[in-house]
């Protein structure tokens, strides 16, 4: 453990923090759940809106999931756009592009919001144990998250609030996240072309 972190929080102000930090993610929870449990609907909603504004909603969508926790990834909206006939290379581009802006949105996020919260908290021990544990494997829990479908947004966050460096953010989030897009869009230009 990390010593550094260690000192006296009063329990008025480890509340207040607490209380912020649970608000905050019960509601992106309730977000993702009502995203999960509209999904069907939202998936048509997302294929009509591809069909009628085609490039600027894919960057859009791509941008908006990279920002909300719900269930499913920037490809979605990409795949839309190049089962409706939309250059499949460009496609790519954008929904990169979206992806890049809402993934660095989301670290920022953690960054500005949640960082002073969780590092106020981080000076009691039990905190500084959690601190030293994404200090020390936090890129690699970013790395799972970016290629599983574990919750990817929250890991931005938490990339954001534990101060991860840019680099290694962009390295362990951004880089394998290209990557996937690229394989599923491929994939999803194979099938509907």
């Amino acid at each position: 453990m990390n010593k550094k972190h260690v000192s006296f929080v009063s329990k008025k102000e480890h509340r207040k923090h607490s209380g912020f930090l649970i608000a905050f993610f019960t509601i992106a929870f309730l977000i993702a759940l009502l995203i999960y449990i509209h999904y069907e609907g939202l998936q048509e909603n997302i294929e009509e809106l591809v069909e009628l504004y085609g490039y600027p909603v894919v960057f859009i969508l791509s941008f908006l999931v990279d920002v909300l926790e719900q269930p499913f990834g920037p490809e979605i909206p990409g795949s839309f756009a190049i089962a409706l006939g939309l250059n499949a290379h460009l496609i790519f581009l954008i929904v990169v592009a979206g992806n890049l802006l809402g993934v660095t949105f989301s670290y920022f996020v953690g960054k500005w919001i949640l960082a002073g919260k969780i590092q106020t908290l981080g000076k009691t021990e039990k905190y500084s144990r959690y601190w030293d544990q994404f200090l020390k494997y936090g890129k690699y829990g970013l790395l799972v998250a970016t290629l599983s479908p574990v919750p990817f947004v929250f890991f931005c966050w938490l990339s954001g609030a534990f101060t991860m460096k840019m680099s290694d953010f962009y390295i362990y989030g951004f880089g394998p996240r290209i990557v996937r897009i690229g394989v599923i869009l491929y994939f999803a230009h194979g099938i509907f072309t």
